[in-house]
């Protein structure tokens, strides 16, 4: 948690000075804006973050123009903040025109644009269009891969977020395979306390209790359960889902009779 609160004094403080020096509508405050409402969200704060990113996006638009890569970073930003407070009619919209103006102004293979189809998938399978989000994430890995390069942050979470599509689509078995792919390259490249790698951990030790495989299951979730206490506190989203999550792998445990 003190990584994030030493980011959010810093960034409050930058965006409070450059605003007086700058203005409040100056690109580097206007980016600074854009920074801290991303930390806000993951802080947990998607209300603060919300606010901000609204404020930044209208701002842009008016500094920078409609179609101006950093005007369209913001309504990425904003359509991802709609999506994690469930507000997924919002994000869609959202989403699919930052995506078609992204497409115009910077290339379909420009990474920009394919972080904008990769989280378009993810509203997609939020929304239950599991059919589209799995066309649309396999063309972003495949695309990452060639752009990025396979073990870069972006391409693995494109790759986690396509095990989790093929997990609600009931292809658990296509869903592991991924899902320890990307746990093995994000401790290389991130580390194993990273927020991320902490997620691919939780994601996999969610499929080994659907595929029957608790033990594996508690091993990864007492992992994940730490690691997002340490990193983000107790009472972070994240660390509440990941210890529910871990409670109910040790009641079916439980259920079938094996202890624990």
């Amino acid at each position: 948690m003190g990584r994030h609160d030493d980011a959010l004094r810093l960034q409050e403080e930058t965006v409070a000075a450059e605003k007086v020096a700058l203005g409040d509508r100056h690109p580097e405050t206007l980016t600074s804006m854009n920074n801290l409402a991303e930390t806000y969200r993951a802080m947990g704060r998607p209300d603060d973050a919300l606010r901000l990113q609204e404020e930044t996006l209208a701002a842009r638009k008016v500094a920078l123009g409609d179609r101006h890569p950093e005007t369209l970073t913001s309504m990425n930003n904003l359509a991802e903040t709609y999506s994690a407070m469930g507000r997924h009619d919002d994000a869609l919209q959202l989403e699919e025109e930052t995506l078609a103006a992204s497409k115009i102004v910077l290339g379909d293979r420009h990474p920009d644009t394919l972080t904008s189809m990769s989280n378009l998938a993810v509203i997609y399978s939020a929304m239950g269009r599991h059919d589209d989000a799995l066309r649309l994430q396999e063309e972003t890995v495949a695309a990452e891969k060639v752009a990025l390069g396979d073990r870069h942050p972006e391409t693995l979470t494109s790759m986690n977020n396509l095990a989790e599509t093929y997990r609600a689509m009931g292809r658990p078995d296509d869903a592991l395979r991924l899902q320890e792919e990307t746990l093995a390259a994000r401790k290389v490249a991130l580390g194993d306390r990273h927020p991320e790698t902490l997620t691919s951990m939780s994601n996999l030790a969610m499929t080994y209790n659907t595929l029957g495989r608790q033990d594996e299951a508690l091993i990864l979730y007492e992992r994940a359960v730490s690691g997002f206490e340490a990193a983000l506190g107790k009472d972070h989203p994240n660390s509440r889902i990941v210890r529910d999550n871990f409670e109910i792998c040790r009641a079916r445990k439980r259920d079938r009779g094996d202890g624990g």
